[in-house]
């Protein structure tokens, strides 16, 4: 009899929405608005495991995809229950974010949404993408 030889766990790519919280406290409303000219632009999400209130911390930086002067500016954060899910993955290997681009940023509200490129196990991703923004 042959021997089975073990399936890899196949990865998908999937588009999610996030949303950006924290913004309020490290972007000044006349900024905001400044920078909700540029929409859509890229961002980086990036890890932060000395955050002091969240080891799981998804930073979201505005890249630099273009000459701009908010280049490489923290915006704010994943929300934590998503980042918490995401995280882990993205440590150990199981989960790639390959772009993430704000897509929409209330400057009077202070809310922001983002469009993430992810990839890896197809149940992981769906688990993902049912906890909401």
């Amino acid at each position: 009899m042959a021997k089975a030889i073990p399936q890899k766990k196949s990865k998908v790519k999937r588009k999610m929405n996030f949303s950006v919280v924290g913004i309020q406290y490290r972007v000044t409303k006349p900024t905001r608005r400044m920078i909700r000219d540029h929409l859509p632009f890229k961002v980086e999400l990036e890890r932060e495991p000395t955050n002091n209130h969240d080891p799981n911390a998804l930073k979201v930086v505005i890249a630099k995809h273009f000459d701009n002067p908010y280049a490489r500016m923290h915006l704010g954060y994943v929300r934590k229950q998503r980042a918490g899910m995401l995280s882990p993955a993205l440590d150990a290997g199981k989960a790639q974010i390959h772009e993430a681009w704000v897509t929409s940023l209330d400057a009077e509200e202070a809310v922001a949404e983002m469009l993430v490129t992810i990839s890896g196990p197809k149940k992981f991703l769906q688990i993902l993408e049912n906890s909401g923004p």
